[in-house]
């Protein structure tokens, strides 16, 4: 077994819908990317089921170069257990998530507020 990390397009790594990377995308960075042809990256490798990029059990070093790989491919890294992983190939801490969630909640109430004001305008 093992721990892995997955580059990816879509919501969640294991969704069976959303944008994949293709073999294609996979083979023009890598062969663009000298340090992808090292021994260190050897773990890493292209799922065509998933449309991921996988690596099993990554060291610190690997996590940051698949950091550096997403954003070539507008993608993330994110962990089995939904974590996302940083620049420095460290998870990115809860208050970064809980920000963007109450960010999108904050959003989502005002757009409520509007609603409710335009219907209660246009009930009387």
């Amino acid at each position: 077994m093992g721990y892995e990390l997955h580059i990816t397009r879509k919501a969640a790594w294991h969704d069976e819908t959303g944008p994949g990377i293709t073999l294609d995308e996979w083979d023009k960075l890598a062969a663009g990317d000298p340090d992808l042809l090292s021994t260190n990256f050897n773990g890493c490798f292209y799922s065509d089921a998933s449309g991921n990029i996988v690596a099993k059990n990554p060291e610190k070093p690997v996590r940051a170069k698949m950091y550096q790989m997403a954003q070539r491919l507008g993608a993330k890294v994110q962990g089995d257990e939904g974590e996302f992983y940083g620049p420095d190939g460290e998870p990115l801490d809860d208050s970064y998530l809980r920000r963007r969630t109450n960010n999108r909640n904050l959003v989502l109430l005002a757009i409520l507020l509007v609603v409710v004001i335009f219907v209660l305008c246009h009930l009387r």
